[in-house]
């Protein structure tokens, strides 16, 4: 707006101010100075900038500043500035912190005073917490319409931390009034102070507006959803996983969730977090969070499961996106019939559409080039490969394509069908059942002749020590590759509590069973700690390698650090399948009590198969109660000059000990077992020669509470 209506106006308003002045002045050719900025600083005070008029000559007498704090008036006389060339000025009143003020310049010459340029005024701002995560600024211009030189580019600058400004936003706009809302990404409720800035063209300064704050401003909410578009499953079997980006200026990662089974128990589980906004993929993605968990899980054998969420600068994460899987591509050979039916499981939550599925294939070469073998529709995740007469190697993967985004697609994995006729093992052999070091699963190692006609392998368990009743628990397709050897780990298990039996059967391509390995038993190990300062072990035998096993190796960690072979007991049959060693403790003078054992079985070497394996038991513990000697007496300037409890087995984490004198009154108390009392009271000033109290308090390593009481001489 004009902040006076009408140019003449102004100047009549002018005439009326000066009018008092006794002073009469004829209309002088000398122009006002052009107010070009209106700076206000933290004080409130202001400062302009003018562009000095043309044609000044000696009958200059000074620019003559008019204050007002409303656009109507009334206008006071500011100060005079007597040198022509200067172009700014500081004004402390009136306050620009309370409200806009406004200001008018003229040129006073001894020939008169000029006419009136047009009002200038400061930018007032207010700043108001929204509540919703935004701090909305409102402020003027400094005149309307906009100054011919103005830049029209407001700069919104917030000081945060204290006394640190930085730019936040620029608004273009050649309103009278502009409004702004700057978005929070502050993690918690503080006052944040704003000012805006503009420039001038013709002079380069700047005007700044008053300074103003809103309190309890913080970020009330979290990033929007983003979307899985693809879930791939490598040719190197790895996971290439891709999402939209996000919305949300404030993200500064995501994070990958994957469905896992934790003891039976499924649940999600965050696996990665991939850095930068943009970053919108990761690509050959392999391992998972948990050190049992060597792999995300192997998307050959399973379909995986994954969603993606936004993370903010303040560590919130957004709503996680929908549930997406890998296609797990299986086959089910049928050898009698000479085809094999292709299955996947559908694939869920495109962008747009399934619009159906791409089976290809390549011909005894996994690389490639892979042919199109066929299409179906979208809601059709079976496909019959016929007429497989010919022996070869055949590699399959599907692909799903997006009915409306038809450059969005998803990949399962590479599977593998070998066309053959179906031929009787020759030798297959469970080479160890064996239980993975620190955990609750068995690993089988399986020895299988690759050019028998084996469709499948059931593995197959069994609890009883017998081994007279056997399950299937797991079924694994015949991988048809130039190694003669599988593994599988039951992870269904608890082999800390029990030995269990495993065998493998062979079947082939029609469902006939072929042929049955030899028994696997795991070696169980029990571990008991006497008040004798023995350790008794015992456990069985593992049952069955060809010619039995050679000899067993018993380790042993104290308090589970460094793992040390301690014994050697050759296989006796005499000994019925069980065997027992006595492990002496005495000796060990250091740790909290707490050993751990596990037996490492070694097979004996023969010629009718050219295999030498191990099995390793479950880890098995036994506990020690602490030992301590308390001295009686001590000397502090002798040789035995430091009171301390020596012992072993302690568990350091509960372990005091309090000194009292005779009153009653603690003198001294540690604890650290390696810090005992060396005769002064709180470690300062010595102590007399008396009879002291102490309270020696400490727990064995299974946490049972142990409180001694007694009394020790110092002497001088």
């Amino acid at each position: 707006m004009n902040f006076c209506t009408k140019k003449y106006s102004c100047i009549l308003m002018f005439i009326l101010l000066i009018g008092g002045l006794n002073k009469t002045y004829a209309q002088a050719p000398i122009q006002s100075p052009d107010i070009k900025c209106v700076s206000v600083d933290s004080s409130g005070g202001v400062a302009l900038t003018w562009k000095i008029p043309p044609k000044l000559d000696n009958s200059f007498i000074n620019y003559q500043i008019l204050t007002a704090t409303t656009g109507n008036g009334p206008y006071a006389t500011g100060p005079a500035i007597v040198t022509s060339s200067q172009t700014s000025s500081y004004l402390s009143a009136p306050s620009a912190n309370s409200g806009s003020t406004y200001y008018i310049i003229y040129t006073d010459t001894t020939g008169g005073s000029s006419a009136l340029l047009d009002t200038m005024r400061s930018m007032y701002l207010t700043v108001t917490n929204t509540g919703a995560g935004t701090a909305q600024l409102v402020w003027n211009s400094i005149h309307n319409p906009m100054l011919s030189t103005s830049t029209d580019v407001y700069n919104i600058f917030r000081e945060y931390p204290k006394y640190v400004w930085t730019q936040v936003g620029t608004v273009k706009s050649t309103a009278p009034v502009i409004v702004y809302y700057d978005t929070i990404y502050l993690c918690n409720p503080v006052t944040l102070t704003y000012r805006v800035e503009i420039t001038d063209t013709s002079v380069g300064c700047i005007s700044t507006s008053n300074r103003d704050s809103a309190t309890g401003l913080f970020e009330q909410f979290a990033p929007p959803t983003v979307f899985i578009d693809s879930l791939s499953v490598t040719p190197g079997n790895t996971i290439d996983l891709t999402w939209s980006k996000s919305i949300h200026n404030n993200v500064k990662g995501y994070i990958i969730y994957e469905y896992y089974v934790v003891n039976h128990v499924g649940k999600w589980v965050p696996i990665d977090t991939v850095w930068g906004i943009n970053t919108t993929s990761l690509i050959n993605f392999t391992k998972g969070p948990f050190p049992s968990d060597s792999a995300i899980g192997n998307p050959s054998d399973s379909g995986l499961s994954f969603e993606v969420a936004a993370l903010d600068s303040c560590g919130k994460a957004g709503v996680i996106s929908p549930q997406q899987n890998t296609m797990l591509l299986t086959d089910k050979p049928n050898s009698c019939a000479h085809n094999t039916t292709l299955s996947w499981n559908p694939y869920v939550n495109l962008i747009g559409s399934v619009g159906g599925y791409k089976v290809y294939v390549s011909i005894n070469n996994r690389a490639g080039p892979y042919t199109l073998l066929g299409t179906t529709n979208a809601t059709t995740t079976t496909f019959i490969d016929s007429n497989l007469n010919t022996p070869e190697n055949r590699y399959y993967y599907v692909r799903v394509f997006d009915s409306a985004h038809h450059d969005t697609t998803a990949s399962s994995n590479i599977l593998l069908y070998n066309v053959h006729t179906a031929k009787q093992p020759i030798h297959n052999y469970l080479g160890s059942a064996s239980v993975v070091f620190n955990s609750s699963d068995v690993n089988l190692f399986f020895y299988m002749d690759t050019l028998s006609g084996a469709g499948s392998y059931e593995y197959q368990r069994s609890p009883d020590s017998t081994g007279e009743t056997f399950t299937t628990f797991a079924t694994v397709t015949a991988p048809h590759h130039v190694s003669d050897s599988l593994f599988y780990l039951d992870n269904s298990v608890d082999p800390r509590k029990q030995s269990y039996r495993y065998r493998i059967v062979t079947v082939d391509s029609c469902d006939n069973p072929m042929d049955t390995t030899n028994i696997g038993q795991t070696v169980h190990l029990v571990a008991v700690g006497l008040p004798s300062g023995d350790n008794i072990l015992q456990w069985n035998d593992y049952h069955t390698w060809q010619s039995g096993p050679l000899y067993y190796l018993i380790y042993r960690s104290v308090d589970g650090f460094i793992w040390t072979e301690i014994h050697q007991t050759n296989y006796d049959p005499a000994d019925n399948g069980y065997y027992s060693y006595d492990d002496n403790v005495h000796t060990i003078t250091v740790g909290q009590g707490t050993f751990y054992y596990y037996v490492k079985a070694v097979e004996k070497p023969s010629g009718i198969y050219p295999f030498v394996d191990t099995s390793y038991s479950n880890i098995a513990e036994a506990y020690q109660d602490p030992i301590v000697w308390i001295p009686n007496a001590f000397d502090p300037k002798g040789i035995n000059h430091i009171f301390k409890p020596v012992g072993v087995f302690i568990d350091v984490t509960g372990y005091d000990l309090v000194i009292l004198n005779r009153w009653g009154i603690k003198v001294f108390e540690s604890t650290d077992p390696n810090i005992g009392w060396d005769g002064t009271h709180t470690g300062s000033k010595p102590v007399e020669e008396d009879v002291y109290v102490y309270l020696l308090t400490y727990t064995s390593s299974r946490g049972q509470y142990f409180q001694r009481k007694g009394t020790v001489m110092l002497l001088k």
